[in-house]
């Protein structure tokens, strides 16, 4: 099993709101959804069922979260 693992932060460090998701396997490679509950950095890495951790080289993966607006 592959795992998503993620939180919210403000400098890739201090984490908060932690989530361990389950991927699922698809044709594509492995997809899990994510509820975004902060406009904090949102910070991930995965880790499979023996414990193997891909964190992008202790740099995790990264993302800016932006509010999105509404269109009428």
């Amino acid at each position: 099993s592959v795992y998503l693992h993620a939180g919210h932060s403000h400098n890739n460090s201090d984490w908060s709101h932690t989530k361990d998701i389950q991927m699922s396997r698809t044709p594509e490679g492995f997809e899990a959804e994510l509820p975004i509950e902060s406009s904090q950095l949102l910070s991930v890495a995965f880790k499979d069922s023996a414990g193997h951790w891909d964190n992008n080289t202790w740099k995790n993966y990264n993302f800016e979260v932006h509010k999105r607006e509404e269109v009428r």
